[in-house]
């Protein structure tokens, strides 16, 4: 009897830590009176979040968070392909070496949240968008609305389109487009949503969280399989806060808790149907932000911060040989009369390449065969209207792509 009630006791252990073992989120140590704002995540592992005293910074997988410098609330963060690292708060703040120094950007108003595409740099905050093609050292206002409607979120689709989210407090819309690099914008729809996030997925739909509605109170999530002309509502009891999605095209919405029942919801069906995963979390999890690293693990925020147990997919390590040696860049910028090339890959990048030169809207507008010349090539474009454009170079082995516009 006595080796049955021990191997009982051994039973139920085994059982309780394979419950702890099932927990989604690990709780990880933040400072006091901590409460994050914002976060973004760099390429060598290093993770930032914006709070209301500064920037800190972990490059352990969210263990030992440090403080790293500013004294702001920071309401915006952004890094960029260069790892370059943006954070606003009144005005912009640039680091180029992970946080050590800080340079700041002077800006024609206060910032809530940034979007930069190399020199570009596009920010918004109550009822403006302002965008800088000289990093911050010239600014035109591009969108002007009233200053209860707060700009919450920029993005950029796959086929090169802006969208910029909005909560509008006192009714209007909810989405607001650009095709010309965010030089001026059209309203797309959901209109009277608050507005709290936006995120695209691999096939290029735009998904986008409320986290209320003006006239229901509702929030929810809602897609778009053509750039924001029609909206299906996926889920109207979800009140958003954040809205993020994996290389697997796995969606997870962080959840209002003063409103709805906190923590995290996943699908993994694009929208369909929908699991809360906030087990690690506590019985009244509250998160504001949500943020995945490179490395594969979702993080989320509020004056509390959680990390995924494991990671939600399989790092690219494996690949970061072929992506540091191959790439593609253009030049002038922004690009007149003739536009010029560099290529960067492993191995000789000398030879013929097909060219194809598209429209915002899909359509060839330019095809021929090239010569490759110590990595450069230039290409005429004084016949091609002003826009945005894709040019795309290909050979028997690699195709390279990439974004330019023509004035």
């Amino acid at each position: 009897m006595k080796y049955k009630i021990l191997l009982f006791v051994f039973a139920a252990l085994l059982v309780a830590i394979n419950v702890k073992a099932q927990d989604f989120w690990v709780e990880l140590a933040v400072p006091e009176n901590f409460a994050g704002r914002s976060m973004s995540a760099n390429s060598s592992g290093c993770v930032f979040i914006g709070t209301n005293d500064g920037v800190y910074r972990s490059c352990e997988n969210g263990l030992n968070l440090s403080k790293v410098g500013l004294e702001n609330v920071i309401l915006g963060m952004f890094i960029d392909l260069n790892n370059y690292l943006f954070a606003g708060s009144g005005p912009i703040y640039l680091s180029l070496d992970n946080g050590e120094q800080w340079n700041e950007i002077i800006t024609p108003s206060d910032v809530n949240e940034i979007y930069v595409n190399d020199d570009l740099i596009i920010y918004g905050n109550w009822g403006e968008i302002f965008k800088s093609q000289d990093l911050g050292n010239t600014w035109d206002r591009t969108l002007y609305l009233d200053i209860t409607q707060l700009i919450t979120s920029i993005i950029e689709g796959n086929d090169g389109m802006l969208f910029a989210g909005i909560t509008a407090f006192w009714g209007g819309e909810g989405i607001y487009m650009s095709i010309n690099n965010g030089d001026s914008w059209e309203p797309v729809g959901l209109n009277n949503e608050y507005i709290s996030s936006l995120a695209v997925n691999s096939n290029g739909v735009l998904f986008a969280g409320s986290r209320g509605n003006y006239l229901t109170g509702g929030g929810g999530v809602f897609k778009s399989e053509d750039n924001g002309n029609t909206w299906v509502e996926l889920n109207d009891n979800i009140w958003v806060t954040s809205l993020v999605i994996d290389t697997n095209d796995i969606i997870y919405a962080g959840d209002d808790i003063n409103y709805g029942q906190g923590g995290v919801y996943r699908s993994i069906d694009n929208g369909q149907t929908w699991e809360n995963i906030k087990s690690g979390m506590g019985a009244y999890p509250s998160v504001e932000g949500l943020c995945i690293s490179p490395g594969g693990y979702l993080y989320a925020y509020d004056t509390k911060l959680y990390r995924s147990a494991d990671p939600i997919y399989t790092s690219i390590d494996d690949n970061k040989e072929f992506f540091k040696t191959s790439s593609i860049n253009l030049y002038p910028k922004p690009i007149t009369d003739q536009l010029a090339g560099k290529l960067t890959r492993k191995g000789n990048c000398d030879g013929r390449y097909r060219l194809s030169i598209l429209s915002m809207s899909g359509q060839e507008v330019k095809e021929e065969e090239i010569s490759v010349v110590s990595g450069i090539f230039t290409i005429p474009v004084t016949l091609l209207p002003a826009g945005v454009y894709f040019l795309r170079l290909t050979d028997n082995t690699e195709t390279f792509q990439a974004r330019f516009v023509k004035r």
